[in-house]
């Protein structure tokens, strides 16, 4: 053989290994970073090891095309997208590999892998023709019907979540369906206050052999049932007794729950001082945006207006649209409020006592302003609407019709057309009618 030809040999020799061990390496990895996911039920500390399997995976894509470990990278990388909540990726590799590789041996177990994918990104017409076509495999039977209970908890329906959870318990296979389908069971029968259905599914879930994710999930499950059976030194006592690290996203968890069950027991101290300790890490996930929510919230209502607004303006940092858009809406009317509080005008006066009545849940301070502007303003229309405003407060808010017609009785005719007034007094003011009419 001459030069030429072994420098040939040696080369195809030294990139075919270079070729497997690149995807040995990612698959080894895979595999590592997989059975922590498994043993611990998150991916949370596992991106190091799911973008390595891409990395290494995408070389073997680019490198060797026609390998015969290009349906297996494809399988990983999919997985690996998927773990990390990179569900685009992960639609965009299942597919590549069901269009190219049909009959990879990996293809039935990434369908099931690729529908809930397709469940995250609310295709449920996909996940649907998909389940059929999974069934009609007689394949993956606990995976076709914990598909089918994920869609409905997607949809939004909850008692049937909870009646096909009850329905199907009994024919799983998997130990770790039967987990998952518990663990479902348990959170939806909470959110429609079915307590019976609830407590079994927690009791149950508590005997099996669970992972330390789903172990802090079922003890939270357990506390939101004591909070809603009004156990609530019961559910204090399952807080304290879990063990999480220091200012760790469970710890906030822990914290927020702790917080609500206070506030349930009308300490409101301690439930303040409890939001402070998570809204003082100067975290900006989800739990520290409902913190900076909920204490805004009650602030608002009982102290000072600006404290409240620089909690709602720690609640826009949070990665919760919904919550951002709500804390937006409640910080400007407080500056607002705060602008317009010295003002003379009777426009003006009316416009603070409506923010404080419609939005800061103030009744005190806007029935001071409507009293004022519905006998001293010299507007009739402004009048009129004051007179509406505070004759609601004393009767539907305040629940005290006497000091509604004693008000109303005394006010000067010649103010406002009282006989327009007499009806809706007697009716107790519809709200939505009373609130066109300040407005």
């Amino acid at each position: 053989m001459d030069l030429r030809r072994l420098t040939a040999v040696l080369l195809t020799l030294l990139l075919s290994c270079a070729y497997l061990n690149t995807f040995y390496n990612a698959k080894t990895t895979f595999k590592s970073a997989e059975n922590a996911y498994k043993k611990n039920g998150s991916a949370q500390n596992l991106r190091k090891q799911y973008d390595e399997v891409i990395t290494k995976c995408s070389k073997v894509l680019d490198k060797y095309p026609k390998s015969h470990y290009v349906d297996d990278a494809l399988y990983l990388m999919a997985i690996s997208y998927e773990r990390l909540g990179q569900n685009r990726k992960a639609k965009r590799k299942f597919e590549e590999l069901f269009t190219f590789y049909p009959n990879s041996p990996y293809a039935s177990r990434a369908k099931v892998e690729y529908a809930n994918v397709l469940l995250k990104l609310k295709e449920y017409e996909k996940v649907n023709n998909l389940i059929e076509e999974l069934a009609k495999q007689k394949k993956n039977g606990d995976d076709i019907t914990f598909l089918v209970v994920k869609m409905a908890e997607m949809l939004g329906e909850r008692k049937r979540v909870v009646e096909l959870c009850k329905k199907f318990l009994l024919n799983f296979k998997k130990k770790q369906k039967k987990k998952e389908i518990l663990i479902v069971g348990s959170q939806n029968s909470l959110a429609i206050n079915d307590l019976k259905d609830a407590s079994i599914f927690i009791k149950e879930l508590l005997k099996q052999n669970l992972t330390t994710e789903e172990d802090f999930q079922a003890k939270i499950s357990l506390v939101n049932l004591y909070k809603k059976e009004k156990k609530f030194n019961d559910a204090l006592s399952i807080l304290k007794s879990l063990q999480v690290p220091a200012k760790s996203p469970k710890e906030r968890i822990i914290t927020l729950k702790k917080a609500e069950i206070l506030l349930s027991m009308e300490d409101t101290s301690a439930y303040k001082k409890e939001l402070r300790n998570i809204i003082s890490e100067n975290s900006k996930d989800s739990l520290a945006q409902i913190a900076s929510w909920d204490l805004g919230e009650m602030l608002k209502n009982q102290d000072s207006l600006e404290i409240a607004d620089t909690l709602y303006k720690k609640a826009q940092t949070g990665p919760l649209a919904g919550l951002k858009k709500q804390a937006q809406l409640y910080s400007s009317l407080i500056e607002e409020a705060i602008a317009i509080s010295d003002s003379s005008g009777d426009s003006t006066k009316l416009r603070l006592a409506e923010i404080y009545f419609f939005y800061l849940n103030r009744p005190d301070k806007a029935e001071e302003i409507y009293k004022e502007l519905s006998l001293h303003s010299q507007y009739p229309k402004i009048r009129s609407k004051s007179l509406y405003a505070l004759l609601y407060i004393y009767s539907k808010v305040k629940m005290d019709t006497t000091k509604a017609f004693k008000f109303f009785k005394t006010y000067p005719d010649t103010l406002v057309d009282k006989n327009n007034l007499l009806p809706l007094l007697h009716e107790g003011f519809p709200f939505l009618f009373v609130r066109d009419t300040i407005k």
